[in-house]
């Protein structure tokens, strides 16, 4: 899901065609300025990656917007689409290793990582996976439900997670770490879900952001500088 960053879009289009290479990639772009999402369909076609801009969406709050799109991704895209199963990656989500996030998808449902709001819980929607049959036939709903404390995909709770048994299900591994030396996660956080990283942009201090994508950057560096070699050699066959 593309929102104004053209930079996160490349580095997660490359990593995941380098380490998820059996996967669909789309980027459906919730970008509200023209000239950032025209960044990101040129970033889109230069790696031979589909391209969505989302109609224009009434609400600027990020949480709020993310999902209204995806719901309308779900009733546009996915539903006609009828794939055999589909994933929500948030734009700042990095794989840093091989992984299939849809082999847990044989023995089970849904996949991602579990958010909890007292007894109830749902997955994050930066990170979902979902076999179609499993849903299909759902009022799905990937907005909040902030009357019972759920973010982004929690409306999911009532069609879906609730009718689901939580210690029967497997779960992505995830924890939150300070990008540096000398701050609380709180101020400067990064998550690790598995291999994949997330940047957690719309979280922290606000004055750290730049100096948090340059971590994540160095992070990401050694990895990137693998995938694109790879692609540049794919170009030349």
């Amino acid at each position: 899901m593309g929102f104004g960053d053209p930079e996160a879009i490349e580095w997660q289009a490359m990593l995941v065609r380098h380490f998820v290479p059996d996967v669909v990639y789309v980027v459906v772009d919730n970008t509200p300025q023209d000239s950032d999402a025209a960044a990101i369909e040129r970033v889109a076609a230069n790696l031979g990656v589909t391209y969505l801009r989302a109609p224009p969406n009434p609400w600027p709050a990020s949480s709020r917007s993310h999902g209204i799109v995806l719901n309308w991704l779900w009733h546009n895209v996915v539903r006609p689409g009828a794939p055999s199963a589909f994933g929500l990656l948030d734009d700042d989500l990095f794989p840093t290793a091989p992984h299939d996030p849809f082999e847990p998808l044989k023995r089970q449902d849904v996949f991602g990582v579990a958010r909890h709001a007292g007894d109830r819980w749902f997955l994050w929607a930066g990170f979902t996976m979902m076999r179609f049959d499993a849903v299909r036939d759902l009022e799905l709903d990937f907005g909040q439900d902030w009357f019972i404390g759920l973010d982004t995909g929690g409306g999911n709770w009532r069609p879906l997670y609730s009718h689901m048994n939580f210690g029967a299900l497997e779960f992505h591994p995830t924890q939150f770490v300070p990008y540096r030396d000398g701050i609380d996660a709180s101020e400067g956080p990064l998550q690790w879900a598995g291999s994949w990283l997330h940047e957690v942009g719309q979280v922290g201090r606000d004055e750290l952001a730049i100096d948090k994508r340059r971590v994540v950057a160095g992070i990401l560096g050694p990895h990137l500088a693998a995938a694109r070699l790879a692609f540049r050699r794919e170009q030349d066959r």
